[in-house]
């Protein structure tokens, strides 16, 4: 084992240690001795210890370190390994020490793009990973507790890749760029740094090779229906977990928060309106997406799973399903101003999606009652607006599509909200 000593900071107040090679019984002394020192000299002040180069550490260099935390030393630990970290974490000293791992760098060079969402684009970058990368400019923290929720949501039982840690991007210029040209795309903002100028974050997930739902129907278009059977199991199958950890919040809670930053283009009587419709909506544990759409499921070796789930949140699953009605007007939209999208990327005429939606509503609700399901319908409508209304103070949507959007809610929603909220058309109750 190698320690090396340095002064940091501009006025040589931080106090760097550098240890390269194996920790163990054999060196612990030295290990010892070093800390002592670097205690001496730090008097009182901050202790970084970098572990680069670190390849191990014992039991002995474990307690070593507890020994001066103990004493009263400002110890930061920084850039382990996986390996090293996974001994920290494992003995419980990452609840004790402050001790952080060496970040990953991925590039985005030969990568290919999987869907895209308000805040970051999904790429696959290796036949078992996928990177969903942060276009809004959010810093490691800000991502963290998304990357919390997700591991939460995961171990609630919903079918979703294992996620990692959050890691920087590179050479994402290009690949990003080429994303967002394809035709249809949502109306958000991308937020980043040229490259080399600021640092731009991702999460990373393991998923088995395969494509997106959305993908597979559109070489399969025959089996379009066998597919909207699937894509309503697994909504099922997530709606079945129940959910109730910190890390989750509720679903009104999100859009509180989202209404919340809307003020700012509305009155508060519109703002009252929204919240009034949302909070009408009956409470449930149940596990939601929050933005389910067909992107978002991806099928590996014939089974299909959720991924984007950031989002997530506990709530009615009727959240999730105005979500599904959001998109399959969007999907619309997309084929009114570019003929032939739905073809290209869903396999599908506007007819056949059409009929989609209805087998999906019916298979979802299990009742084929004409009246139920077109009252249900009815009220998704409604509730579309308000989503996305909800969605229109965040800073990644332009001005253009905000001032666009407004302009039709206060024509066609706003004034009808208050007679529809508390008339809640669910058919039958939760499974």
């Amino acid at each position: 084992m190698i320690i090396n000593t340095e002064k940091r900071g501009a006025d040589g107040s931080e106090l760097w240690l550098f240890i390269k090679g194996a920790v163990d019984s054999s060196n612990m002394g030295y290990l010892d001795k070093a800390l002592k020192k670097a205690q001496e000299e730090a008097a009182g002040g901050k202790i970084y210890v970098d572990l680069s180069e670190m390849s191990y550490i014992s039991s002995a260099g474990l307690r070593t370190f507890l020994v001066y935390k103990n004493n009263g030393a400002d110890l930061t630990l920084l850039n382990a390994s996986n390996e090293v970290y996974e001994i920290f974490e494992i003995t419980g000293f990452t609840t004790i020490l402050d001790i952080q791992k060496r970040e990953r760098v991925v590039s985005l060079k030969g990568s290919s793009y999987i869907s895209r969402g308000a805040v970051g684009m999904v790429f696959k970058i290796g036949r078992d990973e996928i990177i969903k990368v942060f276009t809004d400019g959010s810093s490691k923290e800000q991502i963290q507790p998304s990357l919390d929720r997700v591991k939460a949501v995961f171990l609630a039982g919903v079918p979703s890749p294992i996620s990692y840690d959050v890691v920087k991007v590179t050479d994402y210029t290009d690949a990003i760029a080429k994303a967002d040209d394809i035709p249809g795309g949502p109306q958000h903002k991308i937020n980043l740094p040229a490259e080399g100028e600021g640092t731009v974050y991702g999460v990373i997930f393991e998923m088995m090779e395969g494509e997106t739902l959305a993908k597979v129907m559109s070489k399969d278009p025959e089996h379009a229906e066998e597919y909207g059977r699937q894509y309503t199991e697994i909504l099922k199958k997530l709606h079945s977990c129940r959910i109730n950890d910190p890390a989750v919040p509720t679903v009104k809670e999100l859009y509180e928060k989202r209404f919340d930053r809307l003020a700012r283009f509305i009155s508060d009587e519109e703002v009252k309106k929204l919240k009034a419709f949302v909070n009408s909506i009956p409470d449930a544990d149940r596990c939601l997406h929050n933005d389910p759409h067909l992107f978002n499921v991806m099928v590996s070796h014939g089974a299909p799973m959720f991924i984007d789930l950031d989002d997530a949140a506990s709530g009615h699953p009727v959240f999730d399903l105005v979500c599904h009605m959001t998109d399959y007007n969007a999907y619309l939209g997309m084929e009114k101003q570019n003929p032939g999208w739905l073809m290209e990327h869903i396999g599908m005429d506007t007819e056949k999606l059409t009929n989609l939606w209805h087998r999906v509503l019916e298979t979802y609700t299990g009742t084929k009652d004409k009246e139920k399901l077109e009252k249900l319908e009815g009220f998704l409508r409604v509730f579309s607006g308000v989503q996305s209304a909800s969605h229109l103070g965040d800073d990644s949507v332009t001005d253009e599509c905000r001032e666009d959007t407004l302009l039709g809610l206060r024509q066609y929603l706003f004034p009808i909200l208050p007679d529809l909220t508390g008339d809640f058309p669910w058919p039958g109750e939760l499974d």
